[in-house]
């Protein structure tokens, strides 16, 4: 019996050629296909998760106004969650973008959260109306200002912006105007003061010296307290105002400024820069002692 013996040809070479090559395109569109639902699952997984935190988290959200120059408002009971849903998890997957830390104080921060947003998407400019302090603030003994707020938040502040490493500035500004009276001596003011005097630490940031240099500037009496609880609480029996830096704390990546305004049996009044969650909490002597690195009493001539 006579066998049929296959003959190859260029024509059917080509055509098997052809043919192995869709396969293996197929093969990889469907390996593709797969590793990008995956990937598109855990996304929305991630998305989902985010989201019922920030939902969670909402009365965290509540917070003073702030007015932004576009005039809106971002506040929880004001602003869509959505938006600052939408905000927070952008920032989340970006925060590579920011200082060390930015997502721990981001969290439960709409007003952060949308001034690091904006910076990060570039859309931003400074503020060039007159700077004023709100109603609210001026009511206070001891303004609390933030860092970001953007009235002076998108300002230069040496290779940086005050409203990414302008702790220094900001408290030290908190302290002048409640013992001057004196409303114009903002943020911005304050940080200029601290370019012209070349008052700054690359890597580190606001040198201490600010504080004194500061109330020297502006007559204002100045000493150094010792690290202890009744000396400190002394200090504020006195009606002074009180700046602190803590280094090495698990609340903050880098050292960072306080203004103590007052205390009571839970522990220390805070007007922190950058984080009204911390600011709504006391805070005990015995969580600042282990990181606190420097202290100055500030009071009127």
């Amino acid at each position: 019996m006579a066998r049929y013996k296959w003959k190859s040809s260029p024509t059917a070479i080509r055509n098997l050629a052809i043919l192995a090559v869709a396969v293996i395109l197929l093969l990889w569109l469907m390996i593709s296909c797969t590793a990008s639902s995956i990937r598109q699952s855990k996304a929305n997984k991630q998305y989902r998760k985010l989201a019922a935190t920030v939902a969670v988290d909402r009365e965290a959200y509540e917070m003073q106004n702030l007015t932004f120059p576009s005039g809106r408002v971002v506040n929880a009971s004001t602003t869509p969650l959505p938006d600052v849903i939408s905000e927070y998890i952008w920032f989340y997957y970006h925060q590579d973008l920011f200082p060390a830390g930015s997502i721990r104080l981001a969290k439960g921060n709409p007003d952060y959260t949308h001034f690091l947003y904006r910076y990060g998407n570039d859309n931003y400019s400074t503020y060039a109306g007159e700077i004023t302090l709100t109603t609210a603030e001026a009511s206070e003994t001891v303004p609390h200002l933030y860092q970001y707020d953007p009235r002076w938040g998108f300002e230069e502040y040496f290779d940086t912006m005050i409203g990414l490493d302008g702790d220094g500035p900001t408290a030290v500004s908190m302290c002048l105007i409640a013992l001057t009276g004196d409303t114009k001596l903002n943020p911005k003011v304050v940080a200029q003061y601290a370019i012209d005097n070349s008052l700054y630490y690359e890597g580190y940031g606001t040198a201490w010296a600010l504080v004194p240099y500061c109330a020297e500037e502006y007559k204002l009496n100045c000493k150094e307290v010792i690290l202890d609880r009744y000396a400190m609480e002394n200090e504020l029996d006195q009606g002074n105002v009180m700046i602190i830096v803590l280094e090495g704390s698990p609340n903050y990546s880098t050292a960072h400024f306080l203004v103590l305004t007052g205390y009571d049996v839970q522990g220390f009044f805070v007007n922190d820069p950058v984080s009204p969650a911390n600011s709504r909490v006391r805070w005990a002597y015995e969580d600042l002692e282990e990181y606190i690195v420097a202290i100055w009493s500030l009071s009127k001539e």
